[in-house]
């Protein structure tokens, strides 16, 4: 049975405190229907990462891109997806708020035929939050993507979005670089293309902002604002 091909996309600034120890969880995934790549998209870091990436590169087969700017996250997701020689693309948080050992349960619907996207959902299991406003923000966002695009979603601001190769081609001439890109672009994208999607339970494991933590306050502000003119204009 010839397997397909997950590119895994690890998107990265600033994380020298858990950079190595996010790449040794993901490589430890073993993942038996699955061929898999890892590439790593350093955003222009300031610290460490760059350095502790140049040593991963020497001992495994990680492929590492480095950016000269920050970008933003969507930036390096852009980058990377350049990249990408996988069959399906699975983003991945540098951080360890997310586990990689849910895997094999967010392919599992993609083996079975069961869906052509799927999303990690927060909502759909009992895990840690972070500050109310922030969970408000996030429930606020996913049900007004819902009322644009028809779609019955819990959690669109997760991380864990596995799609496939295919709608690469039209998400890299997106202009937005930061989180706008991952929580709307990429989802409208699977929406505007009727593809599937399915939700699967995920673990989370919330950092506070003093531990690093990139999506801010601003950020899901900035997200709700252009939902609300796209809700209530058509435009974004």
């Amino acid at each position: 049975m010839e397997k397909n091909k997950l590119s895994i996309l690890i998107p990265v600034y600033n994380e020298e405190k858990t950079i190595l120890e996010t790449i040794k969880k993901v490589s430890g995934v073993v993942l038996p229907h699955w061929e898999t790549e890892i590439i790593v998209i350093d955003d222009g870091s300031t610290d460490n990462t760059p350095k502790i990436l140049n040593e991963i590169e020497k001992t495994s087969d990680v492929t590492v891109i480095y950016g000269k700017e920050n970008l933003g996250k969507g930036g390096a997701l852009k980058h990377g997806l350049s990249f990408a020689n996988g069959d399906w693309i699975l983003i991945q948080d540098a951080d360890l708020e997310y586990n990689p050992n849910d895997y094999q349960a967010l392919l599992s619907p993609i083996e079975k035929g069961e869906a052509d996207v799927v999303f990690g959902s927060r909502f759909l299991k009992k895990n840690k939050r972070n500050s109310i406003l922030y969970t408000i923000e996030d429930i606020v966002a996913t049900f007004m993507f819902n009322r644009i695009y028809h779609t019955h979603l819990t959690d669109i601001t997760t991380c864990y979005k596995i799609f496939p190769q295919k709608i690469i081609p039209n998400l890299l001439p997106i202009e937005d670089n930061d989180f706008v890109f991952d929580v709307i672009r990429l989802s409208e994208e699977i929406a505007r293309e009727k593809l599937s999607i399915k939700e699967v339970p995920i673990s989370y494991n919330p950092r506070w902002y003093k531990e690093g933590k990139k999506m801010t306050f601003s950020h899901n502000i900035a997200i709700v604002k252009i939902l609300i003119r796209k809700l209530t204009y058509g435009i974004y």
